[in-house]
């Protein structure tokens, strides 16, 4: 039976590895958020352009590799962001 997790909502959501959070994008411009699985208020993980309307991203245990569309030269990159370090790092320009 489905539950409803949000209160504000968000599409594309994925749950994390380990089944503690579930992930989501909000416009505007699609940025990462996430908020705990049992219950507890959303945050903002990641601040910035994830391309393809926000369904560019997959979770893991350490951080989230997603397309990152406001690159200084208006290019995408695919890329990890780390959610110890709080930092993106561009793998790969597309």
């Amino acid at each position: 039976m489905p539950i409803q997790l949000t209160r504000r909502g968000g599409p594309v959501p994925l749950e994390s590895p380990n089944g503690r959070f579930v992930y989501y994008v909000k416009a505007g411009p699609f940025d990462l958020w996430r908020q705990p699985s049992s219950s507890g208020d959303e945050s903002r993980v990641f601040e910035g352009a994830i391309a393809a309307k926000g369904t560019a991203y997959a979770v893991s245990d350490s951080g989230v590799y997603l397309i990152r569309s406001d690159m200084e030269d208006g290019g995408l990159a695919l890329g990890f962001f780390d959610l110890t370090t709080q930092r993106f790092r561009p793998i790969s320009r597309l």
